[in-house]
């Protein structure tokens, strides 16, 4: 008599394999719209919003525009690097330098909220869910500045 094997294995690798291609194609269609957004935000700022296309000077110039600042950009391009070559000799250590990329990101969300007049949160919005933020960004009214509170004048 012979006995029939059933293969679990290979069915749990195909549905590992659609769930990859499900995440990778998440973060291709939000790249996109990320990078419509922030064409649309730069040419508000008075550039070319094509620019952001361009590889290294499109980002550079979206820092430099929004934190008044093309260094930070630099910094985030040099520590990502450091942090990628440090964590193929010592891997605990490259992990770390991975925190200044996003410290440079989060800068740059904060001083693009203030510079629409949004707040805090709306920053740390912008750094997790940036393809609904910058929409409303790019999308939306700018936000009027808060009337400063007559009980808190200076006589």
């Amino acid at each position: 008599m012979e006995q029939t094997t059933i293969n679990v294995f290979g069915a749990a690798y195909t549905v590992g394999q659609f769930i990859g291609l499900l995440v990778l194609a998440y973060y291709i269609v939000s790249a996109v719209i990320v990078l419509f957004e922030e064409s649309v935000i730069l040419s508000r700022h008075g550039e070319g919003g094509w620019k952001v296309l361009i590889p290294f000077y499109g980002p550079y110039l979206f820092f430099k525009k929004t934190c008044d600042n093309g260094g930070l950009y630099w910094a985030t391009v040099i520590s990502a690097v450091a942090a990628g070559l440090l964590y193929l000799v010592v891997p605990v250590m490259g992990e770390y330098y991975l925190l200044m990329p996003l410290f440079c990101r989060l800068l740059l969300c904060v001083n693009l909220a203030d510079e629409e007049n949004r707040g805090t949160g709306f920053a740390f919005g912008m750094l997790f869910l940036a393809p609904v933020f910058f929409g409303i960004l790019a999308f939306g009214k700018k936000a009027e500045p808060a009337a400063p509170d007559a009980s808190m004048a200076v006589a």
